[in-house]
């Protein structure tokens, strides 16, 4: 499917894959979701009907392409659509409010908006109308509503297909923006050629069940272009309906599960786990207390990796890793062709194997920088092409990469720096945790002390206790949470990540209480 060229120059063509199996295998699915299943010639004609409709409103490549929708068809067909006419295609999560939205479209000067009707979020036409109308997106100047009616032809083709450059952005991605307003990461061409890298993971025949966010990279790259690339098929779920994800499932043969862990947690429960064999599982965070869900729904093995929006997915990769070694020893794959990765110390002296430190990373599928406008990137790499990622892992003696945690989240106590990642792992090996969130707080006394804030459904004091123990028998003084407060569930970001913001800000009063 694929040739070996140099990863430097190579791009990856999204509409060409989609026309050569449009021709090839037109009666093959490609997607699926509640409301049927869809072959490629099907996509092929939906995304080329789109691709006519915004040239002919004067789309051009290089265009800002906002796409405003949750994880359903039409949201594939706008990406697909944007990468045949060359324009940047700029996915928004469907959960934004106004402040979030006016700023991520006047950002990328988006002159163009793809969007729904009305969902269980909001009414997205609604919303966009009374910003227009309040004066906040002086740039939009189309807005699509675009609903798939089922009936699609095979139209000829009103735009000139865009020969890409690698340096051309594809994408720009908005990152979270938990302590200021977000950035909107350039990922090129070049960039996102790393999707055959993962493709690496999958064959013609298989079907994943994809719950991440076609709004992340997880989603949009990870997901829908790795699959495009293969020739795989995709069932669509939006976190809405686990029923009627766990029956498709059943229905299509699903053999890849690609969700977050608290969807992996919802299918493992009650009688969704009947009659499901995934294969292969691709789950962010994993744990060692889900091994038994693992084996539940017949996951056979892991693909791993470590990466972000500003390495456009994956930069290390492994596919078929055991569930032992995957979790329990706590592998992160290897780097790809191209990719270089140093583990720098406080000395800022490359480690030594099994040494914590910085992960540095450098290759072609390395953001060139965040948007400020046309060819006007802030570049996020240093003079020497390296990304400090701020997060904190090390190299094993077999070459492959094992993620600890988010620098960010480390924290001085009694004068001594504390890892959170260290302590959550103390916590979660106790049988009744489901997960955990660790920070540094300040204390009435002065000075920052650990917290934690527990996932359960043991809210009692004699988890609590037991938690105390644990953590005074295995950890340092000053690594002994402060306090521990159990709750039924934690809020998390759109990828399934604790928010540890969120938590703070919830249950930091609550945390003070018994603090000194």
């Amino acid at each position: 499917m694929t040739t070996d060229v140099d990863a430097a120059e190579a791009v990856l063509d999204p509409y060409a894959y989609l026309r050569r199996h449009a021709t090839g295998t037109p009666t093959k699915r490609f997607l699926v979701d509640a409301e049927g299943e869809y072959t490629f010639a099907y996509v092929h004609g939906a995304a080329t009907q789109l691709a006519n409709r915004l040239t002919g409103l004067g789309c051009v490549a290089g265009d800002r392409v906002g796409i405003w929708l949750p994880n359903c068809r039409e949201f594939v067909f706008a990406q697909l659509a944007c990468h045949a006419v060359g324009a940047v295609a700029v996915p928004l999560n469907p959960r934004l409010r106004t402040r979030d939205l006016a700023f991520a479209l006047n950002n990328c000067s988006a002159r163009f908006l793809v969007l729904g009707g009305a969902s269980r979020h909001l009414d997205y036409e609604q919303l966009v109308a009374e910003l227009a109308a309040a004066g906040e997106l002086p740039v939009l100047e189309h807005t699509l509503s675009y609903v798939d009616d089922g009936v699609v032809t095979t139209p000829e083709e009103t735009f000139q297909p865009t020969a890409h450059r690698p340096g051309d952005p594809a994408f720009i991605m908005f990152t979270s923006g938990t302590t200021a307003d977000p950035k909107g990461v350039v990922l090129t061409q070049r960039n996102i050629r790393n999707a055959v890298k993962v493709a690496g993971g999958l064959s013609p025949d298989d079907v994943t069940l994809l719950g991440y966010p076609l709004s992340a990279i997880t989603g949009c790259h990870n997901g829908v272009l790795a699959s495009l690339v293969v020739g795989s098929a995709l069932i669509l779920y939006d976190d809405s309906d686990l029923t009627t994800a766990a029956l498709l499932s059943k229905t299509y043969g699903a053999t890849h599960l690609a969700v977050h862990r608290q969807v992996l947690k919802a299918l493992g429960a009650g009688g969704h786990c009947q009659e499901l064999r995934f294969l292969k599982a691709s789950i962010f965070p994993r744990m060692a207390v889900d091994a038994p869900i693992y084996e539940r729904l017949g996951v056979e093995s892991l693909v791993v990796g470590y990466g972000m929006t500003e390495t456009c997915g994956p930069a290390t990769y492994a596919n078929e890793l055991s569930v032992d070694d995957a979790i329990h020893a706590g592998c992160d794959g290897w780097p790809s062709h191209g990719v270089e990765r140093v583990i720098v110390g406080q000395d800022g002296q490359p480690t030594e194997a099994d040494r914590p430190g910085e992960i540095r990373l450098r290759g072609p599928q390395v953001s060139p920088g965040y948007w400020n406008g046309p060819g006007d990137f802030t570049p996020i790499t240093d003079t020497d092409g390296w990304l400090r990622t701020g997060d904190i892992g090390e190299i094993r003696a077999d070459g492959s990469l094992h993620f600890v945690e988010r620098r960010s989240e480390t924290f001085k106590s009694r004068g001594f720096t504390v890892s959170p990642g260290e302590i959550e792992t103390v916590i979660r090996d106790h049988p009744g945790v489901h997960d955990c969130a660790v920070f540094g707080l300040e204390a009435a006394a002065g000075g920052t002390v650990p917290v934690a804030v527990v996932e359960t459904e043991d809210v009692t004091a004699e988890l609590v206790d037991a938690l105390y123990r644990r953590c005074r028998e295995s950890l340092a003084s000053y690594k002994v949470p402060q306090a521990i407060l159990p709750a039924h569930a934690l809020p998390r970001t759109r990828t399934g990540k604790l928010s540890k913001r969120d938590i703070a800000s919830r249950h930091g009063d609550e945390l003070r209480k018994p603090l000194p």
